[in-house]
């Protein structure tokens, strides 16, 4: 297969590596844009509305695009969600294990999900320092309203930006923390 560079290219070694990737993209598939679609998917959430999942580059970085629909099919959120954030999948996979562990009340679970120094905030902020921490305040930490808002949530309506990823219209953020593993780093009482 031949590729053809545009003379306007900027010379070797003064771009970087993910720039030559997506010239290389571009080249092998015609794209031409500054997104080039990789993946796409859609996701049904329970009462209705969907998620789309699009993988694809832009601006030189991988990630997804995140949309979501409402059962009338509105679209009430699109967020970039980068590799710093976390994929699509791992997120849910996090929210979902909170949700089922919040509302089984297994407190331990939830702490295990936790990154720590855990940020929370609402009326006062307060700084969780240790799982055993947060055990001894659970109850101010995860307050019925917070619990009910995490477990009437759909966990596969993702919205991410560069603070992390959320759910439940805020309420908890995650990351990637320490060794890249997705946790929750903050809690809005």
């Amino acid at each position: 297969m031949e590729m053809k560079m545009r003379s306007n290219s900027v010379a070797a070694g003064t771009i970087g590596l993910a720039t030559w990737v997506v010239l290389l993209l571009q080249a092998c598939t015609g794209h031409s844009s500054a997104q080039t679609p990789q993946a796409e998917r859609t996701i049904p959430l329970a009462g209705g509305g969907k998620v789309t999942v699009v993988r694809e580059i832009s601006q030189g970085t991988a990630g997804e695009r995140v949309s979501v629909f409402d059962q009338r099919g509105e679209k009430m959120s699109e967020s970039w969600c980068s590799p710093e954030a976390g994929s699509y999948d791992e997120l849910v996979r996090l929210f979902s294990q909170l949700q089922k562990a919040v509302a089984a009340g297994d407190r331990p679970a939830v702490a295990r999900l936790m990154s720590y120094p855990l940020a929370v905030n609402g009326g006062s902020r307060e700084t969780i320092n240790s799982a055993a921490a947060l055990l001894k305040s659970y109850t101010r930490v995860f307050t019925p309203a917070v619990s009910r808002r995490i477990t009437q949530s759909s966990p596969q309506a993702v919205f991410c930006n560069w603070q992390g990823a959320t759910f439940a219209d805020g309420v908890v953020w995650a990351n990637a923390f320490g060794n890249r593993t997705k946790k929750i780093g903050v809690v809005n009482r």
